[in-house]
């Protein structure tokens, strides 16, 4: 009888480390897909300000080599999205700005897809990049509050279109896995 205890005890041990496991890689596989949207979001939206530095014209961005603003990226629910954008204007008192774009995560059969939007708040960098400005502070700090799963943000939408392609890869092993 004792033998059979032990034998049960370490299966129900064994069993929950496979339940830990199993919520730990779908919790990889949500980060996965939400910064494979967030590249999503770039590449869309860096396709379209790119043009070269030598045209002159009115569409030329107006930073080039020296970037003087500062981002930060992420995810954030839909129901907090305008509390979000109203924490962060009343933080910076107005010096940001937020763009938002939704997107759609699927959940499997019997839970709700969850409402979520992609985000970029661009500010002023200081002066001395070195150091993390006191604008940065704030708004990290107002997205530590939301609780916002943050990602890198890229320079342009070659850097998006590679971490995307390695991004899509990571995901598949991911699903594969868990299937």
């Amino acid at each position: 009888l004792d033998v059979v205890e032990k034998e049960l005890q370490e299966l129900n041990h064994q069993f929950a480390k496979f339940q830990e496991n199993n919520g730990q890689l779908k919790g990889e596989l949500v980060q996965a897909q939400e910064e494979i949207e967030v590249m999503n979001v770039a590449i869309k939206w860096l396709k379209t300000s790119g043009t070269s530095t030598t045209d002159v014209s009115a569409s030329a961005p107006l930073l080039t080599a020296e970037r003087r603003l500062n981002n930060v990226s992420g995810v954030v629910a839909d129901v907090d999205k305008e509390r979000f954008r109203r924490a962060l204007w009343r933080a910076s008192r107005g010096n940001t700005f937020v763009e938002f774009s939704q997107i759609r995560e699927e959940k499997d059969g019997q839970q709700q897809p969850i409402e979520k939007s992609v985000f970029v708040v661009y500010f002023q960098n200081s002066p001395d990049s070195s150091t993390q400005s006191a604008m940065m502070s704030k708004v990290m700090k107002v997205c530590g509050a939301f609780g916002v799963r943050q990602y890198n943000w890229p320079r342009d939408s070659t850097e998006a279109l590679d971490r995307k392609s390695l991004l899509d890869h990571v995901r598949e092993d991911k699903e594969t896995t868990l299937n």
